[in-house]
């Protein structure tokens, strides 16, 4: 048991998480060809939204729903779930890096 209050995962490193994985499977979803459906990427991403709202309940019932905690909670997430571009990378994912083969390619040919 925590005794103590205090999280297990700080919030940034929640956030990042978070924030990371939606990249993640966006990129899976919009790689060519795709690594998984719309329909498996939607689903990912929803579950953790829901993930992300029980954390939000936590926080408010902890700090209070008024709370600095709350608020910089919020503000963070909001670009990962209500992105304001479709050219977000929450949206269309991130570029690929380039693959082991592509580098060491690279380095044999500079």
């Amino acid at each position: 048991d925590n005794q103590t209050n205090e999280p297990l995962v700080s919030h940034d490193d929640f956030i990042n998480a978070v924030s990371q994985a939606v990249k993640q499977i966006r990129t899976l979803e919009t790689a060519e060809p795709p690594a998984i459906s719309k329909e498996m990427a939607a689903n990912m991403v929803e579950n953790l939204r829901q993930v992300s709202k029980e954390a939000r309940m936590v926080i408010g019932t902890t700090f209070g729903t008024k709370s600095k905690q709350l608020e910089t909670f919020e503000d963070a997430l909001m670009p990962v779930f209500r992105p304001a571009s479709a050219d977000s990378p929450y949206i269309r994912g991130e570029a690929e890096a380039p693959s082991h083969q592509q580098a060491r390619s690279r380095q044999i040919n500079n």
